[in-house]
């Protein structure tokens, strides 16, 4: 197999575009069609469509999507121990963020200032209701998502967290999926996969509505997503996975190449990005990717990546490291240098960054402490990583006073009736009129 390989000093800049180009991934016309038709499907005939696609996506033989209490409490997967360590480190990690966020806002999340006429305006921090949490199945078990999506969306005071998962062909969820469940309290667990689960979460079908739809999914699921955007809140866009690591000639090429493969063996749309500093750790690098990928036991999906969606980039010097990072807004970003550190600054497009050579990509999948949820397809450009922040609205609260009335009064008649709206203006007026 031969890697594609791009030079940054000899290539132009829409060249390299073309190789970090990720909108296939985000505009797939065959999902966003078939998306279409099960979401109408789902919306008019109700729980027998999220029955039926059940049956002919996943389980022929299933009878009811409700998992039971029975089910939940008899889950006993063989990394118990280990997923409750990530739950436990998960949950320190936000926790120790709700603090730092809400620092200064006062025990009732709440924080007001009062200005010279006595008019007190401030916010409070309100917790989202309902959330439902689309949880991956199909190639792989997913317990990780689990933890990554509830834990934050508890620690942040979410009262009611669904969990919708697609089950496997004997109408079952993964004992390690129903075990993490369990282990956070979450009853309300559903075997709905695909567009159908984002339909039932969005629309109130079989279960009642949520009020944000957030987790990863393939791009059925995120085109469903995007379908219901407004009706419910959305996460970030999480789709297929991305590795970007830029490594010096202090790199050790196995771990740049088991970095990378550990995110492209998810599934065949992933990414890989190798951003050298040298053409010596370039060439290392690939030789060791096409060792790996060679013996992997996932090789199809990882060849796949690597042949459709991945490339390898000579850099001159650190300044264009950066900045072709940046532009690559990847998912995943290991800095693979002497003193990582110095290159952060740099760094503004990132889902998350590992620094140095002992923070392998892997053990921040699961057990470092933040969510795993992270944007995709270069919308790190804008969006972050899933948090507490997630699950927080804010609200605005003010309370004039009569001095305040009068002293503002004035100005805000003639704004709204500069703009052309007079009973904005009347709303002034008649308090001050009753007021003389």
């Amino acid at each position: 197999m031969r890697l594609r390989t791009v030079y940054l000093d000899a290539d132009t800049p829409s060249a390299v575009e073309s190789v970090i180009n990720r909108q296939s991934t985000l505009l797939n016309e065959e999902a966003e069609r078939a998306a279409r038709k099960i979401l109408e499907q789902v919306r008019f005939l109700g729980e027998s469509a999220l029955l039926d696609y059940t049956r002919k996506f996943d389980a022929p033989d299933i009878q009811s999507i409700k998992v039971t209490e029975q089910e939940l409490s008899g889950a006993q997967p063989t990394v118990a121990e280990e997923i409750r360590l990530a739950i436990a480190r998960v949950r320190r990690f936000h926790e120790e963020q709700m603090r730092v966020v809400l620092e200064g806002w006062g025990s009732e999340r709440a924080w007001a200032f009062e200005d010279a006429h006595g008019n007190r305006s401030g916010q409070r921090a309100v917790p989202i209701r309902r959330v439902g949490v689309y949880v991956p199945g199909g190639k792989a078990d997913y317990p990780s998502s689990v933890v990554m999506n509830c834990v934050p969306a508890l620690v942040a005071g979410v009262e009611q967290v669904v969990v919708c998962c697609p089950p496997n062909r004997d109408g079952c969820l993964p004992p390690s999926v129903l075990f993490a469940c369990a282990e956070l309290g979450i009853r309300e667990v559903y075997k709905l996969g695909g567009a159908q689960a984002i339909a039932a979460m969005a629309f109130g079908i079989g279960m009642e509505r949520v009020d944000k739809i957030v987790g990863p999914g393939n791009a059925y699921v995120n085109a469903a997503k995007r379908m219901v955007w407004g009706l419910v809140g959305l996460d970030c866009y999480a789709g297929p996975s991305e590795a970007c690591i830029v490594a010096d000639d202090g790199a050790n090429p196995e771990w740049v190449a088991a970095d990378l493969l550990t995110q492209l063996e998810h599934s065949e749309d992933c990414a890989g990005f190798v951003i050298a500093l040298s053409e010596d750790i370039l060439e290392r690098v690939k030789a060791e990717v096409l060792e790996q990928a060679e013996s992997a036991p996932r090789p199809d999906a990882i060849v796949a990546a690597l042949r459709d969606h991945s490339a390898f980039f000579l850099a001159p010097d650190r300044e264009e490291a950066c900045a072709l990072a940046n532009r690559i807004a990847p998912e995943h970003l290991t800095l693979m240098v002497r003193v990582p550190e110095e290159w952060l600054p740099h760094i503004r497009c990132a889902g998350c960054v590992y620094l140095g050579d002992q923070t392998p990509q892997s053990v921040g999948d699961y057990l470092l402490g933040p969510s795993h949820t992270l944007p995709t397809a270069r919308a790190a450009r804008f969006a972050s990583p899933l948090s507490v922040l997630e699950f927080l609205k804010v609200m605005s609260v003010s309370r004039m006073s009569e001095a305040g009335l009068h002293a503002l009064g004035p100005s805000t008649i003639a704004l709204a009736e500069s703009e052309g709206f007079p009973a904005h203006a009347e709303g002034v007026k008649k308090r001050l009129a009753k007021e003389e």
